[in-house]
């Protein structure tokens, strides 16, 4: 979501400039890909096609995140994953890798953990 990537932006610069390695990973919404194109960030989109609105959509979109992410986490070989979809902390536990789901109001929380953090990130949006 757009408003979502708006919230991480300042903390995927602060990574990118400490010479964190990021993957960004995005489901099509509104004006995201402009956002990050506009900001020179590299991204994959796993979802160019919008869901629907049925609850059988939404669970069918759910399962065939966690299917397509699986493969990208792996290779990634990440330390960390951090996002605001359900995927990150279902994938995170059974790969038994660190995660941080967020919401919009932890921005203070997570701004003063990503100094500390030395690691490699994936940002799903």
């Amino acid at each position: 979501h757009p408003a979502q990537y708006l919230f991480a932006r300042k903390t995927i610069q602060q990574l990118i400039a400490n010479n964190h390695k990021i993957k960004i990973i995005i489901k099509t919404k509104d004006v995201l890909e402009t956002l990050l194109e506009n900001d020179g960030l590299e991204y994959e989109n796993i979802l160019p096609n919008e869901r629907g609105k049925s609850k059988v959509s939404i669970a069918f979109s759910l399962i065939k995140r966690n299917i397509i992410l699986l493969p990208i986490i792996l290779k990634f070989s990440a330390d960390l994953l951090v996002g605001t979809d359900a995927t990150i902390a279902q994938l995170g536990r059974l790969l038994g890798v660190h995660r941080v789901t967020i919401l919009e109001d932890d921005y203070n929380i997570i701004k003063s953990r990503t100094n500390r953090i030395n690691h490699k990130c994936i940002f799903f949006s």
